[in-house]
């Protein structure tokens, strides 16, 4: 019995820890640009070969898919497209394999050896498979699925079978139009509008509040006036704009008049 642990014990130890990898989608910023990344779990011993993904826009706003940019340089072999000639790569192809106005198929995968000229030691274990621009800069949210028909994502140990949530593909959010701090009356410009607009809320509530001049949450279209950031509107908020309008004051046009808070 005693050696039979022993044995497990080895194993257990010797055995690789196959903690999984993470594929996803997030916007640079406030740009039209979507990088689509990947991770293997620090634990994980194995790596990631190729990936067959397909990547596609919600249809809210009628977003497209536009340029695909930034391509990894490693996972260099596009089998979607790759040209073979008398038994010769001619041309390794494209990362796109087949697109349409707002989804795209990516393939790419990585045929490092020791014997390639190029490309002798596989990718590292995170970094980015590729950037697209969304077209039209409408809003949208990013879909990412494996696409099984084109092999989805092939790991370098073949045989192994990993459960299922091995690989995680997590989408976003993308937004071009951000909230404007300070901004309550809709004119992307916090001015005296924006003040008058939040005394008038106030002013209500002053009675028996506590302390006065203060409403929580927000009333609804006023969220943006909270530029404390504590949940409330109160004349706090209103201190604080007026403190960041008043250097724009002398010559601006109108007077109290400045971009979105910072």
């Amino acid at each position: 019995m005693k050696k039979i642990l022993l044995v497990l014990a080895v194993l257990l130890i010797a055995s690789p820890t196959w903690a999984g990898l993470d594929i996803t989608a997030e916007q640079v910023g406030d740009t039209n640009t979507v990088r689509i990344t990947y991770d293997m779990e620090d634990t994980d011993p194995n790596l990631p070969r190729a990936f067959a993904l397909e990547i596609s826009l919600s249809q809210e706003n009628g977003a497209n898919i536009g340029p695909v940019t930034s391509v990894h340089p490693e996972f260099h072999v596009y089998p979607g497209s790759i040209v073979i000639t008398g038994g010769v790569v001619t041309n390794q192809g494209t990362p796109v394999a087949d697109s349409d106005a707002n989804s795209i198929i990516v393939e790419m995968g990585s045929l490092y050896a020791a014997t390639d000229p190029c490309h002798t030691s596989p990718p590292a274990e995170n970094g980015t498979l590729l950037e697209f621009q969304v077209a039209n800069d409408q809003d949208c949210n990013v879909i990412l699925v494996e696409n099984a028909i084109r092999g989805g994502v092939v790991m370098e140990d073949t045989t192994q079978v990993f459960s299922s949530g091995y690989v995680t593909l997590t989408g976003c959010r993308v937004e071009f139009n951000p909230a404007c701090k300070g901004d309550v009356t809709g004119d992307t410009q916090v001015s005296i509008g924006d003040l008058s607009a939040i005394v008038a809320a106030l002013s209500p509530a002053y009675a028996g509040s506590t302390p006065p001049y203060t409403a929580c949450p927000p009333p609804a279209g006023l969220e943006q006036g909270d530029v404390t950031g504590d949940g409330c509107l109160s004349i706090a908020d209103l201190s604080a704009i007026v403190a960041y309008l008043s250097p724009a004051y002398a010559g601006s046009t109108p007077p109290y008049t400045g971009p979105c808070m910072p």
